[in-house]
């Protein structure tokens, strides 16, 4: 109807304005959200990851998603971008908004479970042991030298993923602003 009553052909924007509920968070959340996903969104484009389509769209428990295509890489500088990349929201949040919040557990969790899965069960690091990656979660709490080391990772990574931030904040800005206002931008948007 828009794209009618423009006298113009009807557009992506068009299709997702008609096809997005109604929000009912607040402008704050909305930017709040549009800055952590423009992290993780400005952290793979920095690192050469193809980033598919980003949104502010509420989906089950998550308020935001960033698609990144998975890298076809399996070396320990290919996980390491990974990681930068899952923490790279946290990293906008602390940089650029007002700290980290509860929300990005499930950022938290992957970063997490690939730093220990390149020391324990890649072989990428440290022994050539492997060990079920299902099982990382009980070594975490048990081993308190495993999981020393896998902080130090996270904090490794979470320092270069600020880096990254600090580095662009007029393209997380830009991105933000684009999210705040259609909700949903694509790969050929950034």
């Amino acid at each position: 109807r828009k794209a009618a009553e423009a006298g113009r052909a009807i557009c992506r924007d068009d299709l997702l304005a008609a096809t997005i509920p109604p929000d009912p968070r607040s402008d704050s959340e909305l930017r709040r959200v549009a800055l952590h996903e423009a992290g993780h969104t400005v952290a793979a484009l920095a690192l050469g990851a193809n980033v598919a389509e980003v949104s502010i769209v509420a989906r089950g428990e998550a308020a935001g998603l960033t698609s990144v295509a998975e890298a076809s890489g399996d070396t320990r500088a290919d996980i390491d971008v990974r990681v930068v990349i899952a923490l790279a929201g946290r990293a906008a949040d602390e940089v650029l908004g007002d700290g980290p919040g509860a929300g990005a557990v499930a950022d938290l969790a992957a970063a997490t479970r690939l730093a220990a899965m390149a020391r324990a069960s890649f072989g990428l690091t440290g022994t050539l042991v492997h060990h079920d990656p299902d099982a990382l979660a009980h070594r975490l709490a048990m081993d308190r030298t495993f999981a020393q080391d896998v902080e130090g990772d996270l904090r490794a990574a979470l320092t270069r993923a600020r880096s990254i931030i600090d580095d662009r904040r007029d393209l997380i800005e830009e991105i933000v602003e684009g999210l705040v206002r259609r909700k949903v931008l694509d790969g050929a948007d950034l």
